[in-house]
C-alpha cells in the first residue's frame, strides 16, 4: 500500500498458479471480478491485472485521494 500526491495505490502479488482473466470474466464464471471492478469504479478507481496461467498474478488497484478541505 502506497500513496502519492493524487492516489492511494494498492499492489497485490503471488507466485501462484495463476489464471486466464478472460475465462474468469465469463458470465456463467460468477461476478467476483467484475464486482470488484464495480466497486473501484464508483470511487473513481482503476484496476489493472496481470495475469496468466502458470505465471502468478499481480493487481494493481489506484484510487484517487480527495483533499477533505475541498468539500
Amino acid at each position: 500500500l502506497s500513496e502519492n500526491k493524487s492516489q492511494l495505490i494498492l499492489q497485490v502479488s503471488d507466485d501462484g498458479k495463476g489464471f486466464d482473466l478472460r475465462e474468469v470474466n465469463k458470465p456463467s464464471r460468477g461476478i467476483g471480478i467484475k464486482n470488484i471492478e464495480s466497486r473501484i469504479s464508483l470511487i473513481k478507481g482503476v484496476i489493472k491485472f496481470d495475469v496468466a496461467i502458470g505465471k502468478g498474478s499481480s493487481f494493481i488497484i489506484a484510487v484517487p485521494i480527495t483533499n477533505p478541505s475541498n468539500h
